[in-house]
C-alpha cells in the first residue's frame, strides 16, 4: 500500500512539474503569436501607406481616385483610372508592394474620348 501511495505521489509531482514547465512556454507562444499579429498589422499599414503614397505622387493618377486597402493576406485596389496605362501602372505598384498578399483589382477604367476637329 505504501508503495502505491508513493508511486501516486511521484506521478502527481511529475505531472505538476511538467505543467509548471509547459505553462510558461504556452504563455510565451501566445505572446509570440500576439507579437506576430501586431507585426503583420503594422506591416499592412506600412504597405497601405507605401502604395497610397505612390498613387498620390504618380503623374498617371492625377485625376484618379485610387484607394488601396491592405490586410494581412490581400491588397484590394478600388477607384477609377484614366486609361489602360494607368490601370497597368496601378497594378504594378500594388503587386510590387504586396509581398505575399493577393492583389484584388476592383478598379474601373474611365476612357474619355475626344473628338478631333
Amino acid at each position: 500500500m505504501k508503495y502505491n501511495g508513493l508511486r501516486t505521489l511521484v506521478l502527481v509531482a511529475a505531472v505538476v512539474a511538467v505543467f509548471a514547465g509547459v505553462a510558461p512556454l504556452l504563455h510565451a507562444s501566445q505572446g509570440e503569436a500576439t507579437e506576430m499579429t501586431m507585426q503583420s498589422q503594422a506591416d499592412s499599414g506600412v504597405v497601405q501607406q507605401a502604395i497610397q503614397a505612390k498613387f498620390d505622387s504618380d503623374i498617371n493618377f492625377g485625376e484618379s481616385n485610387l484607394v488601396a486597402t491592405v490586410t494581412d493576406s490581400t491588397v484590394e485596389l478600388s477607384g477609377r483610372v484614366r486609361d489602360e496605362v494607368g490601370h497597368g501602372r496601378a497594378l504594378d505598384i500594388a503587386q510590387r508592394q504586396a509581398g505575399e498578399r493577393k492583389v484584388i483589382d476592383q478598379t474601373s477604367i474611365e476612357q474619355v474620348y475626344q473628338t478631333v476637329r
